[in-house]
């Protein structure tokens, strides 16, 4: 094969997986645009400002508990 036909090859394998993958995310975004859920936790979030503030030491906290409990569940892991 030359090179003009491998890069053709490429380009149309590109294209193709571009066309295929950009589906989902306008397909995901319209439900969660039309979805109640999406507007109840955006009031949520509005009222309670304080969840934005400790959400960082959760994820502290998190990963600490992995990192002291959690030497257990890696054995057999790469």
């Amino acid at each position: 094969m030359d090179f003009v036909e491998n890069v053709r090859k490429l380009f149309t394998y590109v294209l193709r997986w571009t066309a295929i993958s950009a589906q989902y995310p306008s397909l995901i975004g319209a439900v969660c645009l039309l979805s109640p859920y999406t507007q109840y936790g955006n009031r949520f979030r509005e009222g309670h400002l304080w969840i934005i503030v400790f959400l960082p030491f959760c994820g502290y906290f998190i990963s600490y508990l992995y990192d002291r409990y959690g030497q257990a569940l890696m054995v057999g892991t790469i």
